[in-house]
């Protein structure tokens, strides 16, 4: 203490000075804490990503790295630190010399957890990517993508990793390389562009895109993706493949067996985990969950198989990304800041030098505009003529008009007689099939006379009824496909015609996009302009169904049902009942007998079958589907019991599966009120992928389209090339300025919280007020329009009188980052403030409702 500052304290006598006693221990202590935090010597100071999910701290917070942590707080390391009067769990992102904050200002590292990287440095390149690509923080992706740390599982895999330094490189079987090379001159033979996607995966400096085009055939996808595997692993990539759900997981890991790759699993009499494939899932125990991520990001295993988790899994650099089906709405993330699989998988193969390979039987809007536009990277691989035409079912569309051309006695039945002596004669020779659509409900407005869904004349969107005219329903009529049990078959696609008339008056319905109202509505189609509201659903209609084949076993397939999904059955004659993706496998029939297993899976379906036909079904083999195990012993044990031993025959495309004689679409009409912006192209998915469980037509195979349904998509379906419907998907789109002509992003929440982002972002760009069509400038903001709150907000809502609303902001592909940013800052802003109302942001939506 200097002179100065000793004499400006008040003075006392000799002997009464203020003592200040510190105990040694305390001394000691002291000392101890301050050798303790001693910053490192080199980089002391962790820039760090905090669990923290709120937009304006998605940053890099600033920590000091003690001496004694200087060795293992690297970064990707797991560390635990205070945060105002919390403690979170972070990830070291990156090391620094300095800091811009003061040195008194920063707070220690109080832990770290474990004693390795837990993300890697690829891993957080991609991560920034992402997070930068959607608007996000990277505290955001760190939560979707890096599953919480497990230390029994570190302990469990210690040895395994030990044992596998000494063998960098892990080799593929010899049974892996002859079922590529046989299954590359059977592909090379089916389609075209296999020689360009061979030489994509041979070369690790670039990246590219490959559209691969499914062609018809019972396990026909498996057997493609199975050789993209077997021919990525033979470069030395590793393969991250995403599927819609766990049905196709297991479908795909049973192939994968059969070409002689083997699943991540404990070796007991080793004690060490080996394998070539893992599982990964969301909805996986959390320590099942943490072994697939680390067996990956160790490098124990190289394919990773599973849903839209999978995405994120950690591969390094020229890994080949698979997608199977990449726009269906599994694959859009529900939590902020809603990436999707199609985006993800993008980012990080463009930032990696790996390959996407967008599989599937229809492609996506985004794969076709990006085909379309003669992109360099893009590989289109499709089917040949003559195989598309020899592998697929002969598709019927049996409307009101071929009906009629027929001259069918039952014109307007929901199952008209043509149809029935079609699916008679097929089951005599054995499974066939009625599919049903998802079981759902809604009210759609669609034009009195020709019953097509009602248009925006605006941009396009679909009509949605207002509240008054909502209420005006029908409760006394039956609407197709509710199903009420009656003795006669209820009509099927004009029905709607025999119903009162039930104009929509009062109050106009208003676009679901721009809000705008329909006044002076006519119908683009038939130029009618009155409308109506028609209830769409499909519930319980399988007993009216059964009475359709008398005489064989009635299996019904549905998660709605009690007995859930039926996995797989026999090839035998049967009635099978199922909604869209629930349909069962039908098994090749091994030396025409059937185990005691299936026969008492058999008679314990029989006991919650259908009622009437509970009788039938004693001979019949049913599989019940397993809920599926991802742990490595029971997969294992259950693969034993569900699949054929892997044999040289196993490399057969159909997989030990038959095919349906005759598949039946029924209630197609449905199709027609979908409010989507992709309804048509899920629904040419949906049919293409039950039309391809169908046999070829050489061998009777039939696909009946039941009702009336665009005429586009059945012709897609009929002729096999699925391309008709995205070249007129993207022609529509360019005219109405809708993705993927043009990018969007979804604003949605309260009211004023939703107008305020909107006002920001355009006083910022006043550029991105409007957009360029073919029919000249139009706005660029589509609403605000009202939006439902979810069960969890609506007494939010209600005592507070806020009102819900959504905007649709749409802008060039090419500008789309900077509307991103400029959001992001806008949503930082808001969230900052101390009673921030609802607001959430998503970029490249599945749908604009």
């Amino acid at each position: 203490m200097s002179e100065d500052t000793r004499s400006m304290h008040q003075p006392a006598l000799d002997g009464l000075a203020v003592r200040k006693r510190v105990s040694k221990s305390a001394q000691k202590a002291r000392e101890k804490a301050e050798a303790d935090n001693k910053p490192a010597a080199h980089q002391p100071i962790a820039r760090v990503v905090l669990d923290i999910q709120t937009p304006h701290l998605g940053k890099l917070f600033d920590y000091v790295i003690p001496e004694k942590f200087s060795e293992t707080a690297v970064p990707g390391a797991l560390i635990r630190a205070r945060f105002g009067h919390q403690h979170c769990t972070g990830v070291v992102w990156e090391r620094a010399d300095s800091s811009d904050a003061p040195r008194s200002a920063l707070k220690t590292i109080e832990r770290v957890l474990g004693g390795g990287v837990h993300v890697g440095a690829a891993m957080r390149a991609d991560i920034d990517g992402i997070a930068e690509y959607f608007g996000g923080s990277r505290a955001n992706i760190v939560r979707l993508a890096v599953p919480p740390r497990v230390a029994k599982v570190e302990k469990e895999l210690a040895p395994s990793l030990r044992a596998r330094s000494h063998d960098s490189e892990q080799p593929v079987s010899d049974r892996v390389q002859d079922f590529a090379a046989q299954a590359a001159s059977q592909l090379a033979g089916l389609y075209s562009g296999i020689n360009d996607v061979t030489h994509a995966l041979s070369m690790h400096t670039t990246s590219s895109h490959v559209i691969w085009d499914v062609i018809a055939g019972v396990g026909q996808w498996t057997y493609d993706l199975a050789w993209i595997t077997s021919a990525a692993r033979l470069q030395g990539r590793t393969v991250v493949m995403v599927l819609p759900d766990m049905r196709h997981v297991q479908h795909m890991v049973q192939r994968l067996r059969s070409v002689g790759f083997k699943q991540f699993s404990r070796d007991n009499a080793l004690g060490q985990w080996s394998g070539d494939f893992a599982i990964l899932n969301a909805s996986l125990s959390a320590a099942e969950r943490y072994r697939a991520y680390r067996a990956v990001a160790d490098g124990l295993v190289n394919i990773i198989v599973g849903t839209r988790a999978t995405m994120y899994a950690p591969a390094g650099h020229n890994a080949v990304y698979i997608s199977f089906h990449d726009q269906v709405y599994q694959n859009w993330d529900g939590f902020t800041p809603y990436p999707n699989v199609a985006d993800v998988l993008r980012i990080r193969a463009q930032r990696n030098k790996g390959i996407v390979i967008s599989a599937g039987y229809v492609r996506s809007r985004e794969n076709q505009w990006q085909a379309s536009h003669h992109e360099r990277s893009v590989i289109e691989v499709h089917g040949l003529p003559t195989v598309i035409k020899n592998r697929s079912a002969w598709v019927r569309h049996l409307n009101r008009a071929e009906l009629e051309r027929l001259a069918d006695p039952a014109v307007g039945a929901r199952v008209p007689s043509v149809a029935v002596r079609a699916l008679r004669d097929a089951a005599s020779k054995g499974p066939v099939l009625f599919s049903l659509p998802a079981r759902s409900r809604a009210s759609v407005v669609c034009c009195a006379q020709c019953r097509k869904g009602a248009q925006c004349r605006r941009c396009m969107g679909p009509l949605v009824p207002s509240q008054s005219a909502s209420s005006q329903q029908i409760p006394s009529q039956p609407v197709p496909s509710q199903g009420t049990p009656s003795q006669n078959l209820r009509p099927q696609n004009k029905l709607p015609q025999n119903l009162p008339p039930q104009n929509v008056s009062h109050t106009p319905p208003h676009c679901g996009w721009c809000n705008h109202v329909a006044e002076s509505w006519s119908c683009r189609h038939c130029g009618s302009s009155r409308m109506r509201i028609l209830n769409v659903g499909t519930e319980g209609t399988a007993m009216e169904l059964s009475t359709l084949i008398p005489g064989v076993p009635v299996i019904m397939s549905s998660p709605h049902l009690a007995r859930g999904v039926v996995e797989e059955i026999s090839n035998k004659p049967s009635l099978v009942i199922a909604t869209a993706g629930a349909e069962p496998i039908v098994r090749a029939q091994e030396n025409g007998q059937a185990s005691a297993k299936d026969k008492q899976n058999a008679q314990d379906s029989n006991r919650s079958s259908v009622k009437q036909d509970s009788t039938k079904n004693g001979d019949h083999d049913i599989k019940q589907a397993p809920e599926y195990q991802a742990n490595a012993q029971d997969s294992d044990r259950n693969s034993a019991q569900s699949t054929p031993q892997s044999t040289p025959q196993a490399h057969h495309t159909s997989n030990q599966q038959a095919g349906y004689q005759c598949v039946a679409l029924v209630d197609a009409w449905t199709s027609l009120y979908g409010t989507s912006l992709d309804q048509r192209i899920d629904t040419l998915t949906v049919w293409s992928e039950i039309a391809a469980m169908s046999v070829p037509h050489a061998q009777g195979g039939q696909v009946l389209i039941l009702g009336e349904a665009e005429p586009v998509i059945a012709q897609s379906l009929m002729t096999g090339d699925y391309r008709v419907l995205l070249q007129r998907e993207l022609a529509d789109a360019e005219q109405t300025a809708l993705p993927p002509s043009v990018a969007a992003v979804v604003v949605w929440g309260e009211k004023h919280s939703v107008t305020t982002l909107v006002e920001t972002v355009l006083a910022e760009h006043p550029e991105f007020a409007t957009i360029s069509t073919p029919e000249g400038e139009l706005p660029a903001i589509l609403g605000p329009v009202s939006k439902p709150a979810p069960a969890h907000l609506k007494q939010q809502y209600m005592d507070e009188t806020y009102e819900r609303v959504q905007c649709v902001i749409r802008v060039k592909r090419d500008t789309l980052s900077t509307l991103v940013r400029s959001v992001h800052r806008a949503q930082a802003q808001h969230s900052a403030t101390r009673y921030a109302a609802e607001l959430h942001v998503h970029v490249n939506p599945k749908s604009l409702l």
